[in-house]
């Protein structure tokens, strides 16, 4: 139950995710997103619970191998902990006979630093594919397909001339569509917007929890 928006650009990084969650048929509210660096996001869909026990332990590493701050990084330490910890999962749940709900995806959104280009790549937790994504748009969850769509459909229409960009405008609507398509149900507010960029030089990065489609958004997310 999840919709994921993602963009990348030159120094910056985006992410709209929407926070629906039910935990035993309760509706509840839940961040899918984390910034793994300065220019790094990873959003995810699929089983989330055991998800962050996976970003739990992806984390773990980083923090014992500084150079794994990068998406080569990440995707290295995926490569290392991931099927340990989805056959964890799956004995978990086996007991309880819901030992298939354990897959997910973690969709690597990347901001160029030092070098390194603009990059959206997943990493699927049952194959262990590790997928480049042709950037700048990619969308993710419950109805990959028809969220796609609706990103390159909404990106297109304000991507005109040479002005400033609002991805807090375009992460919105892309939102809005999602929760009127017929996954729609799987997808509710309130949403996260994060972005990774730098400003006067400096990297910065902002998450800020919308509550509605006309909620005003932090001057940031503007590019």
């Amino acid at each position: 139950m999840t919709a994921i928006f993602t963009f990348v650009g030159g120094d910056v990084a985006f992410v709209a995710s929407d926070t629906k969650r039910e935990v035993h048929g309760y509706a509840t509210v839940a961040p899918k997103a984390v910034r793994w660096s300065e220019n790094i996001v990873i959003p995810q869909t699929g089983f989330g619970e055991g998800l962050k026990r996976l970003i739990g332990e992806l984390m773990s590493w980083q923090h014992r191998h500084p150079s794994m701050l990068t998406s080569v990084g990440i995707a290295h330490a995926f490569g290392q902990v991931a099927d340990a910890r989805l056959q964890a999962e799956i004995d978990r749940l086996a007991r309880q006979a819901n030992a298939d709900k354990v897959d997910g995806t973690l969709i690597v959104t990347e901001a160029s630093r030092s070098g390194s280009a603009a990059q959206i790549m997943t990493l699927d937790w049952r194959s262990k594919a590790v997928t480049p994504q042709p950037a700048p748009v990619y969308a993710d969850g419950t109805a990959q397909p028809d969220f796609l769509a609706i990103a390159k459909t909404e990106f297109a229409a304000r991507n005109v001339g040479a002005g400033s960009f609002d991805l807090a405008a375009w992460g919105m609507a892309c939102i809005e569509k999602a929760q009127a398509s017929s996954a729609g149900a799987a997808v509710n507010w309130p949403v996260d917007l994060t972005i990774c960029r730098t400003d006067g030089g400096l990297p910065i990065s902002l998450t800020q929890r919308v509550g509605s489609p006309s909620a005003p958004t932090h001057p940031l997310f503007v590019i």
